[in-house]
């Protein structure tokens, strides 16, 4: 089945064309942010980025200004913010599309094979993943970068420079 234009559009705006603002963090924010909530601090940050709640965001390209109504970001941790390699990508993609094919998949091909099922998306989340961070594209390159550290280091200032 192919996706409708307006499924096509979501698609390319919620997870392709999402601008990326990567999160670099201190080691004791990192730690904080685990032991607390049990989160990475992108994941954390996650909720700010949008796509909760709208943002409304004005900015100026030459002389005109632009309204975007419903601005989106997606945070990512500088740790994960590589390409993966061919092994790994395969051995993602491989583990992602054999949890979600589930037990009837030997039973009745045809329709397991049959568009969109859930081990085809799963596939194909894992592909377009595999291909973020490449050194040759943009998208997911990052147009932000914030930085974390924790009020409770004797000098976040020092430390905020040294992620730099």
């Amino acid at each position: 089945k192919m996706l409708e234009p307006r499924e096509y559009a979501e698609w390319i705006h919620n997870e392709v064309f999402l601008p990326v603002i990567v999160v670099i963090g201190t080691d004791a924010a990192k730690a904080h942010a685990r032991e607390c909530h049990g989160l990475s601090l992108a994941e954390l940050l996650a909720p700010f980025g949008g796509q909760y709640q709208k943002l409304s965001v004005t900015y100026q390209v030459l002389e005109k200004r632009v309204q975007v109504g419903n601005f989106r970001v997606r945070f990512a941790d500088a740790e994960s913010s590589s390409q993966w390699s061919a092994v790994h990508a395969e051995q993602v993609g491989a583990w992602m599309v054999e949890s979600s094919a589930g037990p009837n998949m030997s039973r009745d091909a045809r329709t397991a094979l049959t568009p969109p099922s859930p081990w085809y998306e799963q596939w194909r989340l894992s592909m377009f993943r595999s291909l973020r961070w490449s050194e040759h594209e943009g998208l997911d390159q990052p147009a932000a970068a914030l930085l974390v550290a924790s009020s409770k280091d004797p000098d976040p200032v020092l430390l905020l420079e040294q992620l730099l």
